[in-house]
């Protein structure tokens, strides 16, 4: 296995950026559409910059953090505080700025699937739906595949699409401005980009701890940190995550 290093970009100034129902970006956001394409130009330039820096694990490796998915039951959206990214700061459930960044106590994790049409629209906002399998629709049963077909050719939303989300389930430790939400449990939203950058924390994590220079023991405690990006003329906040290490 070949770990690779990149390289962040540099801030640029907040712009907001449209949610769907339950705090997610919508599909049809100028933001959200160029972040995929910011992600592969991103992931393009770590693997030609990565030869000098390349570490290479042999034999077979625990995944950090798998024994906490589904760990909880799945949680209805609104029973916990929900927290999402936006215009480069945490924001907490009312969309009241956090900060920068938040710690969080991680208990439990899981991927959400986005069934959207693709319009900004309050009809089809409507039509969107949430699966946790991305195999069946939470609400109805229905198969996503066949529902991202109705979409697509009965109701005529050619940008219809299914986006993989991840939610994370923990204590909120900390925050760098006060809220209310300090140690309870709460609900953080990752974005499809977002999402990535939790699976890289979990494979640097587990070759870490491979390779003897990090314990399993604190890979929960994570420190999110938030990142404007910009791509073209749009920019829009990444959610990071690190583990969180106490300063010596």
């Amino acid at each position: 296995m070949v770990l690779r290093a990149k390289t962040p970009a540099a801030p640029a100034a907040p712009a907001p950026v449209a949610t769907a129902p339950g705090g997610f970006e919508t599909d049809a956001s100028p933001a959200t559409k160029t972040q995929e394409a910011a992600a592969r130009v991103e992931a393009t330039t770590a693997i030609a910059r990565a030869q000098a820096t390349s570490v290479v694990v042999s034999g077979p490796m625990k995944a950090i953090l798998a024994d906490l998915q589904g760990a909880l039951p799945a949680v209805d959206f609104g029973v916990l505080p929900r927290l999402t990214g936006s215009n480069g700061n945490v924001l907490d459930s009312d969309k009241k700025p956090m900060g920068t960044w938040i710690k969080l106590k991680l208990i439990s994790w899981d991927k959400q699937f986005v069934v959207s049409p693709g319009d900004d629209s309050d009809e089809a906002k409507a039509l969107v739906r949430y699966s946790r399998d991305g195999v069946t629709i939470d609400e109805t049963g229905e198969d996503v595949k066949q529902y991202l077909d109705k979409l697509r050719t009965t109701d005529g939303y050619d940008d219809a699409s299914v986006k993989e989300y991840c939610e994370l389930i923990g204590i909120l430790e900390a925050a760098e401005k006060a809220n209310d939400a300090v140690g309870q449990m709460v609900q953080v939203s990752l974005s499809p980009q977002s999402r990535k950058g939790f699976e890289a924390y979990r494979l640097q994590r587990s070759v870490l701890v491979k390779m003897g220079r990090a314990t399993q023991e604190g890979s929960e405690d994570l420190k999110i940190t938030t990142e404007l990006k910009t791509f073209g003329a749009n920019t829009f906040t990444l959610l990071k995550i690190a583990a969180d290490i106490p300063a010596a």
